[in-house]
């Protein structure tokens, strides 16, 4: 009985995952339109205006590269069994994006980039937990994808450090959430090319 339970359990994971996921990121989009109808106008100065921008991007970035990263692993996930970090990890980056939304605002970059960093901290755990049944069948998985990730969650959290401490000002915030975000995007890429070439 035990194992027939365990088994629908397997069958039905990844079309709940799916779903949970996909409220999750509806969840930050609406957060983050909340975000951009309430947002200060107008800036008071154009740097304040780019980092306004580029944190929107880093937050979409940061919810499609995830939910991207679930739905082309997909087809994979009825072969391994769930775990609990599989239904916390969706809940954690909720919580740490739509801080990180919170925080889109001039006074708190800082706040804003740690965040974000855990965020992608989270989005990469993810992407982690639904590509290892690939890397057990021999497929090389969205490995450079997974390295992206971390890295845009390490620069975040140095650069929110730096930023509290008072070291990087508004510009360096700009730099580091443009970095960020340019490999954001390039995380993506690189998630959908690895899983065409894993198909």
């Amino acid at each position: 009985m035990a194992e027939l339970d365990r088994e629908k359990v397997r069958r039905h994971f990844a079309s709940v995952q799916l779903t949970l996921l996909s409220i999750v990121v509806a969840l930050i989009l609406e957060n983050l339109l909340s975000a951009y109808l309430e947002r200060p106008q107008p800036f008071a100065t154009d740097t304040l205006q780019w980092l306004f921008w580029l944190q929107t991007g880093m937050v979409l970035a940061t919810a499609l590269s995830m939910w991207s990263g679930f739905a082309l692993s997909f087809n994979y996930l009825h072969l391994r069994q769930p775990t609990a970090l599989d239904i916390i990890a969706p809940f954690g980056l909720l919580i740490t994006m739509n801080l990180a939304v919170a925080a889109m605002h001039p006074a708190l970059p800082a706040g804003f980039l740690l965040a974000a960093g855990c965020g992608s901290l989270i989005a990469g755990t993810i992407l982690y937990l639904d590509t290892q049944n690939s890397r057990r069948r021999g497929k090389p998985g969205p490995a450079v994808a997974l390295r992206i990730q971390m890295s845009i969650a390490g620069l975040n959290i140095a650069g929110g450090g730096l930023l509290a401490l008072g070291w990087l000002g508004v510009t360096g915030a700009c730099v580091v959430a443009g970095i960020a975000f340019a490999a954001q995007v390039a995380g993506i890429i690189g998630i959908a090319r690895a899983w065409r070439d894993a198909t």
